[in-house]
């Protein structure tokens, strides 16, 4: 299909007509003249934005808030891609000449949280001993959750980082920036224990906000690889009116 039509300038070669009733009629002209459009601008706003996503234009499903989570990441990850495709021709540009070229200051409700967590059937006070870090959360098996019941893993985390940054890998880069010099030593505790390491990427992004980068930078892959971290994203879409 062709994407790149534009109706605006489009030759007017075909007839559409369709049969409306008078007072829907009248009543929507009345909407659409709000907004300075008429009832033939907003049909073709219609047809436009029908073939820019190449389909309705809004959700239709009884279950339409799950939906529209879906379509959102579903556009997210093309135009992550759609945007790499461009840097990798264009050039990267960084956010903050960005705000200093528009000469404007470019907020968004989006949020991202990143931290490094060791989960498994261990004792966190000595994880803290060998890794010489104090952690900023930790639990022990039969610990008891809010709700009361008991946690069945232990948990040691270190390196939250909650300063959004919509390059992502900055803040990875943060979050392991304190472990880096512990490679070895984290080696020797998955081999010594029953852990698993993770780092954690929990962004919270919002429709029609600029979306985020969340690929991570080769030398934050490196680090995972040396000590077979895995990588954890954690993706929360949200409606513009949420």
């Amino acid at each position: 299909m062709n994407t790149n039509l534009n109706v605006a300038i489009a030759p007017k070669d075909s007839t559409f007509q369709v049969r409306i009733n008078s007072e829907i009629k009248r009543a929507v002209e009345e909407i659409y003249a709000k907004t300075g459009m008429t009832l033939t601008d907003a049909f073709n706003t219609f047809i436009q934005q029908s073939l820019n996503v190449e389909g309705l234009p809004f959700i239709v499903t009884k279950n339409s808030k799950e939906a529209l989570r879906e379509q959102a990441v579903a556009m997210l990850m093309l135009d992550l891609k759609r945007a790499e495709e461009r840097a990798d021709t264009e050039g990267w540009i960084d956010a903050d000449d960005l705000e200093k070229e528009l000469g404007v200051h470019m907020s968004t409700r989006n949020s991202c949280n990143t931290y490094f967590k060791i989960v498994g059937n261990f004792n966190p006070d000595e994880i803290s001993e060998l890794l010489n870090l104090a952690p900023e959360r930790t639990w022990k098996i039969g610990d008891l959750r809010r709700n009361g019941t008991m946690y069945d893993f232990a948990l040691w985390e270190i390196g939250r980082c909650t300063e959004y940054d919509v390059e992502v890998e900055n803040q990875m880069r943060k979050t392991i920036a304190i472990l880096q010099d512990k490679i070895q030593i984290l080696n020797q505790i998955r081999k010594d224990y029953d852990v698993n390491f993770v780092l954690e990427i929990v962004p919270s992004i919002y429709v029609g906000d600029t979306n985020p980068c969340l690929a991570p930078p080769l030398d934050v892959i490196d680090f995972c690889h040396a000590t077979r971290t895995e990588i954890d994203i954690d993706l929360y879409v949200y409606d513009s009116e949420e």
